[in-house]
């Protein structure tokens, strides 16, 4: 019912680069890999500086393995929206776990964080720099606990 509603949408008003966003989304949930970056990279034919465009291809070349591109992906998202908390912790997650700059990570984490205090997964993330690398176990703990008690559905 989604994918028809956005096919609908991008028949009437194919300059929209959220739409094809959105039916990007919706490929890539059901694992369509290759129609989810054709959907992505058609939002970047109409706006290059899309940063839900540019940030969904980051992910998606995380996980099919391109690091290289999905860092260019992050590099251009953030020089266009530097105050997206969302893209922060996903570039940070990014640089954490795929390049294990721990410092660059931090860093946006840390920005994420400045702009929006309780988001759950810069908190969580964040705090397993902190253990891991600084073995700040006081403070990786108190955030962590600070993420639990915004979100007691998640699992520590």
């Amino acid at each position: 019912a989604a994918q028809r509603l956005y096919e609908r949408v991008v028949e009437l008003q194919p300059d929209r680069p959220t739409v094809w966003c959105e039916l990007g989304r919706l490929r890539h949930t059901r694992q369509d890999i290759v129609g989810a970056k054709d959907m992505y990279e058609r939002a970047l034919d109409y706006d290059p500086a899309c940063v839900t465009a540019l940030n969904l291809m980051g992910l998606l070349s995380t996980h099919s393995g391109d690091r290289d591109a999905a860092e260019g992906f992050f590099q251009r998202a953030v020089r266009a929206a530097p105050d997206h908390h969302g893209l922060l912790c996903n570039y940070a997650g990014f640089l954490q776990s795929v390049r294990s700059d721990y410092d660059a990570a931090e860093h946006l984490y840390r920005q994420a964080l400045l702009l929006q205090p309780d988001h759950v997964p810069s908190l969580c993330s964040y705090s397993t720099i902190l253990v891991d690398v600084h073995e700040q176990v006081a403070d990786g703990r108190a955030m962590l606990e600070r993420a639990l008690a915004l979100r007691p559905d998640i699992e520590a």
